[in-house]
């Protein structure tokens, strides 16, 4: 209608125009990639990390289309300076960064796909079209546009169907994460568990009363065991009274009670018992759970309020991290994480843990709270390293740092794109590992001569 008006011709007009919605639309990718970044997004292959890639991808075939040769940080660099705001500007160098090395590449993805994407086509036979869950794929697995492929199809006579909305619907596959299904609400209502273990993290023993007894599973009235939950597993010890003994060799959490699963059952509903944890166990699980806090904040403070925890499991043996970070990590930035967290071990900074309401919490540590995810519920446990880290947090942590004895980093490896693991020990762990590797420098030192 517009050329019609006009009295232009319309390829005339699509081609006058079609640079200029480009560049409209780029401004607007950027706008959004800015707050995702600063927001700590890390572009990947799963969830929000994903998204923050396909919007960067997206950004960088506009620009083709609008016809500029700017790189796609230099541009970015224009559009902080317009939008002006300080969060932003704080955040300004880790997002030209990852912009600079998400556009290298997708530089190196479309030189190596252009000959994947020849060799499939030219394996099609004469008169076929290139099927549509292929073009998804050539997209999700080596991040080539659909334009990219539409054009080799060209060269090579092979007809490449783009959907309009074929963006959105790769956005689609990646936005919903698939959910568990809930459970049926046949579940049963155990009696309630007091948790002792909150009341004072230290206590090793107690004596409760049976409230539930089936099989190997017992609930009891009031429990210092821990269950398993939060990325660190649960205690282990003993339940004994009247002559009758149980190793209690797991521990979970049902609702609102603690089930103990026992080596045996002799136990029935109403008896007292007398529990006793196996401290060697939880005291490591509380030092090394204790130790991935203070972690995750060198992590931060080293490379970047970007980082998040993507993931944690607490061992009594060692334990280990997962953060988002855009790169691999550089044996001298791994250096510098480690050295952090053991002057933050030195300093002895008290532990501190309370239950709040939610909406107050929220309010004075904002939602960083959640490194482990959202917790449900209107009052949180907030776990706080005084002047250093605070987390909404349901394991059991020791008073002080000090108490965690030193924190020694074994190794990193990339889990996934965006996300990097870092397996670490602390406490007596840390030591007999130090321990280990100077007897290793010993005895190769030997055999050197």
């Amino acid at each position: 209608k517009v050329a019609e008006r006009s009295g232009l011709d319309r390829e005339r007009l699509d081609r006058w125009m079609t640079p200029l919605e480009a560049l409209y639309a780029l401004v607007d990718h950027l706008r959004c990639l800015a707050f995702m970044l600063a927001d700590g997004i890390t572009p990947s292959n799963v969830r929000e990390g994903y998204l923050a890639r396909l919007v960067i991808r997206r950004a960088l075939r506009l620009r083709r289309e609008a016809g500029l040769e700017l790189p796609l940080p230099e541009l970015m660099s224009l559009e902080l300076e317009f939008l002006s705001h300080p969060e932003l500007e704080e955040k300004r160098e880790y997002i030209l960064r990852v912009l600079e090395l998400e556009e290298r590449r997708y530089a190196e993805a479309l030189e190596r796909g252009r000959r994947l994407v020849e060799r499939t086509l030219s394996s099609l036979p004469p008169g076929s079209s290139l099927p549509l869950e292929k073009l998804f794929e050539f997209y999700d697995s080596h991040g080539l546009p659909p334009e990219l492929v539409r054009e080799v199809g060209r060269e090579k006579g092979v007809e490449v169907e783009v959907p309009e909305d074929f963006y959105i619907r790769v956005a689609e596959r990646h936005s919903s994460p698939a959910r568990e299904e809930a459970g049926g609400g046949g579940e049963e209502r155990l009696p309630r568990t007091r948790l002792l273990f909150y009341e004072d993290p230290y206590r090793r023993e107690m004596e409760a009363r049976v409230v539930f007894s089936r099989e190997k599973e017992v609930v009891l009235d009031r429990t210092v065991f821990y269950p398993e939950g939060g990325g660190q597993e649960g205690d282990s010890g003993i339940l004994e009274g009247d002559g009758k003994r149980a190793e209690v060799v797991r521990v979970e959490k049902r609702g609102e009670a603690v089930v103990h699963h026992l080596s045996s059952n002799p136990f029935k509903v109403g008896d007292r018992v007398r529990g006793r944890i196996d401290w060697e166990r939880r005291s490591s699980l509380m030092r090394h759970h204790s130790a991935t806090h203070v972690l995750l904040e060198a992590a931060k403070r080293v490379l970047g309020d970007h980082v998040w925890q993507h993931g944690a499991q607490k061992r009594p043996e060692w334990s280990r991290l997962d953060i988002t970070h855009f790169k691999r990590l550089e044996p001298e930035e791994v250096a510098e994480i480690e050295r952090r967290a053991n002057e933050v071990i030195l300093s002895n900074l008290p532990i501190r843990t309370r239950f709040m309401d939610r909406n107050e919490a929220e309010r004075r540590y904002g939602f960083v709270l959640y490194q482990g995810g959202v917790v449900p519920g209107k009052r949180l446990r907030v776990v706080e390293v005084e002047g250093w880290n605070t987390q909404a947090c349901a394991g059991t942590h020791c008073r002080s740092t000090g108490e965690i004895g030193m924190l020694k980093i074994l190794r990193t490896e990339r889990i996934q794109d965006g996300v990097e693991r870092l397996e670490f020990v602390a406490g007596k762990a840390a030591v007999e590992e130090a321990r280990r590797r100077e007897e290793e420098r010993e005895r190769l030192a030997s055999l050197l001569g």
